[in-house]
């Protein structure tokens, strides 16, 4: 057909094609008339479209939870995440495999914003959980707007009943993620674990590699306390993406024998660091346990919105505390023997400045962060 024959084509319709056939007919456009869409409806930038499908998984104990947890409190409080871009949106977490822990968990981020859904799912059927999921979330978007983000945590706990590894109930599964995703409007995230052979990826059916949108991988090496996501598929994005980050535990209190309750949350890390451990010792550690402890009971991060002590555009990406603190709390653990103030002053100093040059805190301004290495 030439290019002038395009302006024929309207007359064409009514010689008996049925509604399908027209359906298609009306959808016809000539090739030349495509323009880009400049303009994506990122959740983050370059990781996560709103109106996706994508898939978060990793080997057992790698943080799974934890990084879902730090993506959907980016996403619901607008923070960067990763250096990218952040569009905030409302986002549901599905805790279906969360148990008790998934409060304590939540409870270590700071203001979260998120929502969580603590019932157990089945996704083998869509006219059930599904459509009654999705239901639900539309009646609180009459109040709280469009959710950008659903994450199922886990795959295997929503197709419980059902084998991961028959490609008809995994084909029951993906319908059912289409069902809550053209109901929503949402990205919709699957925490799920990788098999016996890590090196085949997510376990299961490969139908479900095939549906998503994104693939993000976590791995870790044994000797390294670093973890890695990676993009290993992105449908119409870049691949090979790496959020690198560290599980930094905090503490939350103590329970009714006294003893302390603790978790984690995710301290952003740069890939490809070394897994070479730095131990300190003496004077050293206790002043490092004595960061870690006031850090948790009082540290803030900062922005570039603050306007606070700091006077260089240097800022921390995790929570830091003033000088003043830590020393304080130096005392408490008793870095110097001594009771004299000048001689407590000057083993802070003297273990401030060695933990420094090992590069396990950072100082500036009168502000004091944790290094990670």
């Amino acid at each position: 057909m030439m290019a002038d024959e395009f302006d024929n084509v309207t007359p064409l319709r009514g010689r008996g094609m049925n509604d399908s056939a027209s359906k298609f007919f009306e959808s016809f456009t000539p090739a030349g008339d495509c323009v880009p869409d400049l303009n994506r409806p990122y959740l983050i930038k370059g990781w996560f479209d709103k109106g996706m499908v994508s898939v978060l998984y990793g080997p057992s104990n790698v943080g799974k939870t934890f990084l879902a947890l730090d993506i959907a409190h980016a996403v619901s409080s607008g923070e960067s995440w990763g250096g990218c871009r952040v569009r905030n949106a409302p986002v549901m977490y599905v805790a279906a495999e969360g148990g008790a822990g998934i409060s304590a968990r939540i409870s270590a981020l700071d203001n979260p914003k998120f929502w969580l859904c603590p019932l157990d799912v089945s996704f083998l059927n869509h006219e059930g959980d599904a459509t009654a999921l999705a239901g639900a979330i539309n009646e609180m978007e009459a109040t709280h707007g469009p959710f950008g983000m659903i994450i199922i945590d886990t795959v295997a706990k929503a197709m419980s009943g059902g084998d991961e590894n028959s490609s008809v109930d995994m084909g029951h599964f993906i319908k059912c993620i289409e069902t809550l995703k053209a109901k929503t409007t949402a990205h919709i995230m699957l925490i799920h674990h990788t098999g016996k052979d890590s090196g085949k990826g997510a376990r299961g059916h490969s139908s479900l590699r095939a549906a998503v949108d994104t693939e993000i991988e976590l791995t870790k090496q044994d000797s390294s306390p670093v973890i890695e996501a990676k993009a290993t598929k992105q449908r119409d994005m870049e691949t090979g993406k790496v959020f690198a980050y560290r599980l930094q535990e905090v503490s939350l209190g103590t329970d009714e024998d006294g003893d302390p309750v603790t978790t984690c949350v995710v301290e952003p890390g740069e890939a490809g660091q070394a897994s070479k451990k730095i131990y300190v010792k003496g004077a050293e550690k206790v002043a490092l346990d004595a960061l870690i402890d006031v850090i948790s009971l009082a540290g803030q991060k900062r922005t570039s919105a603050d306007k606070g002590e700091m006077s260089v555009e240097i800022y921390p990406p995790t929570k830091c505390v003033r000088l003043e603190e830590w020393a304080d709390m130096c005392i408490r653990k008793s870095l110097s023997a001594s009771e004299g103030k000048e001689s407590q002053s000057r083993a802070f100093r003297r273990a401030r400045e060695s933990l420094r040059n090992k590069g396990l805190v950072d100082v500036v301004d009168g502000l004091a962060w944790r290094v990670h290495q």
